[in-house]
Parts: C-alpha cells; sequence; structure tokens
C-alpha cells in the first residue's frame, strides 16, 4: 500500500519529505509524518555546517634559517569569515626537505625560497632566506702607537692602512 503523509516539524521547513533546516543549531527538534489519525516522528538535531577553508597563514613568515639547521612551521585554516578551521595540510618546500612540519633547511644558501601548506586547492605560504654558517670574522687588530702622538690625523691615518691592509699574524 502507498501513502501520502502529510509532513510538518519544528526543525526547519518541509517541501514534501525534504527538511530545509532551521539557520541555527537546535537540538531535540522532529520531523513528524502523519496520515489520518496515525503519525511517526524522527528526532533531529540541526547542527552548524562545517566551515569552508578559504585560507591558510603559515608562521614564522618570513624566517631566516641557517644552512642545513631546522625550523618548525605552523599553519592556522581560516573561513570566509576569518574564523579559525583545524586543517591537517600537506607540508612542501623548496628551501630543503620537509618532515611533517619541520624544515631541514638547504645545505647552501638560498633567498627567496618557500614552505608551503595545503588543504586541496587552498594553501599557504611562508618565505623562507637560507643563511651560511658564520664560523668566525676576521677583524683587524689596530695597535697603538708605543710613543705619543700628538697628530691625530696622523693616528687615523695609520688605522685606516692596517684596516685596508690588514695584517694575518
Amino acid at each position: 500500500m502507498v501513502i501520502t503523509p502529510i509532513w510538518s516539524t519544528d526543525a526547519g521547513s518541509m517541501v514534501g519529505n525534504v527538511l530545509t533546516a532551521l539557520a541555527t543549531p537546535a537540538t531535540g527538534r522532529r520531523v513528524t509524518a502523519t496520515v489520518d489519525a496515525i503519525s511517526g516522528a524522527a528526532l533531529v538535531e540541526v547542527v552548524a555546517p562545517a566551515a569552508l577553508l578559504a585560507a591558510i597563514d603559515v608562521a614564522p613568515n618570513p624566517v631566516t634559517v641557517t644552512v642545513g639547521a631546522t625550523q618548525a612551521f605552523t599553519a592556522t585554516g581560516w573561513d570566509s569569515l576569518g574564523n579559525p578551521v583545524v586543517i591537517t595540510p600537506i607540508w612542501s618546500t623548496d628551501a630543503g626537505s620537509m618532515v611533517g612540519n619541520v624544515l631541514t633547511a638547504l645545505a647552501t644558501p638560498a633567498t627567496g625560497r618557500r614552505v608551503t601548506a595545503s588543504v586541496g586547492a587552498i594553501s599557504g605560504t611562508a618565505v623562507v632566506e637560507v643563511i651560511a654558517i658564520v664560523r668566525s670574522i676576521f677583524l683587524p687588530v689596530i695597535h697603538a702607537e708605543q710613543h705619543r702622538d700628538s697628530d691625530r690625523q696622523g693616528v687615523l691615518d695609520r688605522m685606516r692602512s692596517q684596516v685596508q691592509a690588514p695584517n694575518h699574524r
């Protein structure tokens, strides 16, 4: 036997047997089908829609990393209204290699490199500069004359010549 119930709800509106839910979350609501004096109901919970990811921010950005060093990154997802969205991005880079969200920088210096976090077609990027390790810096030692020199210009001239042609002892 085919029946044609009358549908009703307090969880939104019904067109035939299709519910268009309320715009706000609600619990304990019902959808009811009635034929003559007989009816049956289903409990309905109206939940907020899943936020749609609109943008990803990657931090730190920008960042400077020493060759071969590691740097952890974070990614924050945002919906179109600026609300945070929980994400699990896929990480990629041209600044070295990634294991999860951790970069191991290139073995040679480079500028304008990127670390990218992606979820589907949405991605965010941090700019990375890979710099060389500074092992030591040579600073020329400027020796003071052992005798008194009342001519300050003469002392300055000798200091300049030592800086321009340092003595590597």
